[in-house]
């Protein structure tokens, strides 16, 4: 996991240099009653010290009234948008002119990490739909073995352990999701899981630091902090993995439902990334994308099981019967309605992110109402206020882990599933930009949890009942990672 410190660091140790080069747009408004009123700098300052505040004030402030509010971040600002108008219009827009790739770019400058053509074609992710996905019968069962031997090297002869967030979910996590990509030797492999977590995390902190330094010495800085010696290391470690597959492809002639994801990322490829450092680092880019997020719902998850005794008893209850029926198969996880529910209430409020949708104008971007958003701004949705909605969510405020469950009073919003995207639900996007990972994401958060209740008694070391405060840097939510999690086996006889 990252460390707060990491990224406090360098937005610190740069955020003099930000503060003289703002640049106004006049026809868009503060979020009215915050800090931000006072100016440029202060509403900076505002925004990476109390962003949920600044999140909340401006929704509730503009939602009805322009749809839209400002802050200011980096050398420019941040356009927030707060009605559905607003987001759908963008979302129409082409990548061209208001563009995902460009805003993630701005924000981590990934393209001092990653290959330019891992950008800019991300065959890679269309493949997580459509192969991952198709294979997520197949895949399921492989990811409760993995999370069953994690748990089981974790504690080993003991009847339990005591860890933190950091070291017990992220590499399982990484384990989870390398099963998936790459099989069970190497997910198993604890110098392979040390370089795909430690790179993860070295891209997040460095890239936020480039962020913040000159274009003029980006390029120089970059060349002094990316880790070459961990992409060559990764390769090392999969070029075997690599040539088994073609040795597999050539026997059999092509590839079908039953090739695992590194088969179907070899026969995706174009001829001119066939090489096996290519290869391996795509399986590196997915693993960075596919980690962090992952470990903020995880993480938030348990929290909250641990300081809810009775809602951790009725979700341990529906997987018992489940899996006495339905054994660990995807047909079993879809029969968990209260699992389901649980975490897709996580999601909606208790998720990585207080914003959404983020976007950086490449061309000027015109709203029906006049609005421009100029080259170089960035324009979001505001998650946090959309997910917590009072005209829009019964008791919006109220985590109700049962909220999704089918029933005559759920009102639209509380019928979707864990992958159901809307205006109001944002964890994962919306529209063709919509995270293509999210079934797999939604199967693997249900895995370990489910498997975790059904296994282990968990609760916080300290005996409090008491979830830990969580802690956040502009619009990114770090779980605290102090709090220490007991695991206790279970003897269901």
């Amino acid at each position: 996991m990252i460390p707060l410190l990491i990224i406090a660091t360098p937005l610190v140790a740069l955020f003099v240099f930000c503060l003289s080069s703002g640049k106004k747009i006049n026809s868009v408004t503060y979020a009215s009653g915050s800090s931000a009123n006072c100016g440029w700098r202060d509403g900076m300052l505002a925004y990476l010290m109390d962003a949920p505040r600044l999140l909340r004030v401006g929704y509730c402030t503009t939602k009805n009234k322009g749809g839209i509010f400002k802050i200011p971040i980096l050398r420019n600002w941040m356009l927030i948008m707060t009605n559905s108008q607003r987001l759908e219009e963008a979302l129409k827009s082409n990548d061209g002119t208001l563009s995902s790739r460009g805003a993630i770019e701005e924000m981590l400058q990934l393209s001092q990490f990653f290959s330019p053509t891992i950008l800019t074609n991300p065959y890679h992710f269309s493949l997580i739909t459509s192969h991952l996905t198709k294979r997520l019968p197949m895949v399921i069962p492989e990811l409760v073995d993995e999370v069953a031997n994690f748990f089981e090297e974790l504690i080993g002869d003991k009847s339990f352990f005591v860890g933190r967030a950091p070291e017990i979910f992220t590499p399982m996590i990484c384990r989870t999701i390398n099963r998936a990509f790459v099989g069970k030797e190497k997910c198993r492999d604890k110098e392979y899981i040390k370089l795909s977590i430690g790179y993860s995390a070295r891209v997040v902190s460095k890239g936020y630091m480039l962020s913040y330094v000159p274009l003029s010495l980006r390029a120089v800085v970059a060349s002094l902090i990316a880790p070459f010696s961990q992409r060559r290391a990764m390769a090392k470690h999969l070029q075997p993995l690599i040539s088994a597959r073609r040795e597999t492809i050539a026997e059999v002639g092509n590839v079908n439902a039953d090739s695992d994801f590194l088969c179907g990322l070899i026969e995706r490829a174009p001829p001119q990334e066939q090489d096996d450092y290519s290869l391996a680092m795509r399986i590196l880019h997915l693993n960075f994308a596919a980690l962090h997020s992952t470990y903020v719902v995880c993480t938030q998850m348990f929290y909250i099981i641990c300081s809810k005794r009775e809602w951790a008893e009725e979700l341990r209850q529906e997987t018992a019967t489940v899996i006495k029926n339905y054994g660990w198969t995807q047909n079993g996880l879809d029969q968990m309605v209260k699992i389901e529910s649980f975490v897709r209430e996580v999601l909606r409020l208790r998720g990585q992110a207080g914003i959404s949708l983020i976007r950086l104008a490449i061309k000027p971007f015109r709203f029906s109402d006049g609005v421009v958003i100029p080259p170089g701004t960035m324009l979001s949705a505001d998650a946090l206020g959309f997910q917590s909605d009072p005209e829009q969510w019964r008791d919006a405020d109220h985590f109700d882990p049962f909220r999704f469950c089918e029933g005559d009073d759920r009102t639209s919003n509380e019928k979707g599933r864990i992958v159901n995207t809307s205006y109001n639900f944002l964890a994962f996007g919306h529209g063709r930009n919509s995270c293509p990972g999210r079934w797999f994401v939604a199967y693997e958060l249900k895995t370990m949890l489910a498997y975790a209740l059904y296994n282990y008694d968990i609760s916080f070391e300290s005996g409090v009942l008491e979830e830990p405060q969580d802690r956040w840097l502009g619009a990114a939510c770090f779980p605290n990672e102090t709090a220490e999690l007991r695991f206790s086996r279970r003897n269901r006889d």
